[in-house]
């Protein structure tokens, strides 16, 4: 049964996508976040006091306090996530599909598989550059209005309306191309 699970995935082409001017962008700011949460990271560690915010409730509150040095595990993660995402985009043909790969659609599902990915990287860096921003700031005694009650929410519908947009575009330019 496994055996058969994985042929599926040796039966569909091998296309390699080349990245579009939109795909490049998405990686570049996908960088830019990962750059700017580390620097962020490097320059405030020294001044940070022992304990730091870890958690916050709903309203934006901390709730939960660990050593400073958990501010390092964003960073971390963020590389780890950012780099195996990229190694990701090089084999959309072992993605889950909701139609079946043929040689005629897998460059299309490919490209838009793969776009799908640099979103969420975009969107994964996004939110841990201001988790980071917000742990800093909470850890200073900064207050950060805007990151408190409506961050999540707000950032969670920018990321729904965003993706899904982009492939309902998508999806009607390669109808009305058909």
């Amino acid at each position: 049964m496994l055996i058969n699970l994985f042929k599926k995935y040796d039966e569909r082409p091998r296309i390699k996508i080349e990245a579009t001017v939109l795909d490049k962008i998405l990686d570049g700011c996908s960088l830019v976040f990962l750059l700017l949460m580390l620097a962020m990271v490097f320059q405030n560690y020294a001044d940070l006091p022992s304990q730091i915010p870890t958690h916050f409730g709903d309203k934006g509150n901390v709730d939960d306090y660990g050593k400073k040095q958990s501010i390092l595990i964003l960073p971390v993660l963020g590389i780890a996530l950012f780099v195996g995402l990229i190694f990701l985009y090089k084999i959309p043909h072992k993605f889950n599909y909701i139609v079946k790969i043929t040689p005629k659609n897998a460059e299309q599902q490919y490209r838009l598989a793969t776009r799908m990915m640099r979103f969420v990287n975009l969107f994964v860096m996004l939110i841990f550059y201001f988790i980071v921003y917000k742990i800093i700031n909470s850890a200073n005694n900064k207050t950060t209005p805007v990151m408190d009650k409506w961050f999540t929410p707000m950032v969670l519908a920018i990321a729904m309306i965003g993706g899904l947009s982009v492939f309902a575009l998508s999806l009607l330019k390669n109808k009305k191309s058909k």
